[in-house]
């Protein structure tokens, strides 16, 4: 399941660049550098995926990913309230929930997953 959500947070950073972050007259550097970091934690996500084999690295990745994604939406949020003219949210400001909750859910995941193999080996 945790492949399943770190899927849905890999395509919510990559489909970011399919449908406008904000539409203004007034483009700061910020709005311009949040689909880029959508697209370098969308990436992650989906890197993420393949260390299924460590899944103490594959939380603390889902974790770092979580704090990032929640914290560029935040600036994101932030930037949007400093702009002085019409601001119009487009839908990848929407899609951008999908990082943070994918993360989010693929980390609780991993977490069960770890602490059921720790219960197993008591069993041997």
């Amino acid at each position: 399941m945790q492949t399943v959500y770190l899927a849905i947070a890999g395509l919510g950073g990559l489909i970011q660049f399919a449908f406008p972050f904000i539409v203004t007259d007034n483009p700061s550097t910020l709005i311009t550098l949040i689909p880029i970091v959508a697209l370098i934690l969308g990436v992650a996500a989906i890197a993420t995926i393949f260390v299924y084999k460590n899944r103490s690295l594959q939380a603390l990745l889902c974790t770092i990913g979580t704090i990032l994604s929640v914290g560029v939406m935040g600036l994101g949020w932030w930037t949007i309230q400093n702009i002085e003219t019409g601001v119009v949210i487009g839908l990848a400001y929407y899609i951008w929930v999908a990082l943070p909750l994918g993360f989010w859910l693929a980390r609780k995941g991993i977490v069960r997953d770890i602490n059921l193999i720790k219960s197993m080996d008591k069993f041997r």
